[in-house]
């Protein structure tokens, strides 16, 4: 059981089955490549060093036009660009992408100033990849009194029907009529829980043994 979503993990399906997870770089050397078909990020270590530009001490390079290089160069970043280029640049960043363990899929590069902000930047650019279903199992007392309210994860759905379980047989055990509520949502399945036919005074000692009881799907960020 999960007490938070930062708690549940993400994690999204790629087209081979597997499952895409968020791959992040430590603040590297990058090749930023402006062209025909947009921004293109390759590692530095791919390519290596230009022959006839000049670098900053630490390794970056301002950007350039691409036909200011020579033919050896241009011919090297060709490899790694279908398309006509316009300029070349070298930056120190953290890069990001989504990318399935074990297959070639995996989506461009996406660089940051820090690791921190690159995982930022790819949440913004893959909202979808970073959706965990979860499980929220509440009881609400008629009285308005919340008395219940447990998410878990999905590997755990078991659980949350085991405790959803044990609390109507409680509830039954105890003499009230539980009842099943229709729910024009199916991603959430309720209960009705009344209090045993008693006199009022007790009952009224009681308020947070009848109410209703839900368990909701929930797709969320884990950082909500």
């Amino acid at each position: 059981m999960y007490d938070s979503i930062e708690e549940a993990g993400y994690r999204i399906p790629s087209e081979h089955g597997e499952f895409m997870e968020p791959e992040i770089t430590a603040v590297i050397l990058w090749y930023v490549f402006d062209g025909q078909y947009g921004v293109t990020n390759i590692p530095f270590d791919l390519i290596g060093q230009l022959t006839n530009a000049e670098h900053g001490a630490d390794g970056t390079m301002p950007e350039i036009d691409f036909p200011e290089l020579d033919v050896y160069d241009r011919a090297m970043i060709a490899a790694f660009y279908f398309g006509e280029i316009a300029t070349v640049e070298i930056v120190l960043a953290s890069g990001a992408r989504m990318s399935a363990s074990g297959y070639m899929d995996c989506t461009d590069w996406l660089l940051a100033d820090t690791e921190d902000r690159a995982m930022e930047v790819l949440l913004e650019d893959y909202p979808d990849a970073f959706l965990v279903e979860v499980y929220r199992v509440t009881f609400t007392a008629h009285c308005g009194m919340q008395t219940l309210d447990m998410l878990y994860h999905p590997g755990e759905r078991a659980d949350a029907r085991k405790r959803i379980a044990a609390i109507l047989r409680d509830r039954r055990n105890s003499g009230h009529n539980v009842t099943a509520l229709q729910c024009a949502d199916s991603a959430v399945q309720r209960w009705e829980s009344t209090e045993p036919e008693v006199d009022q005074e007790y009952c009224a000692m009681i308020p947070d043994t009848a109410g209703i009881l839900s368990m909701r799907t929930l797709d969320v960020f884990p950082n909500c």
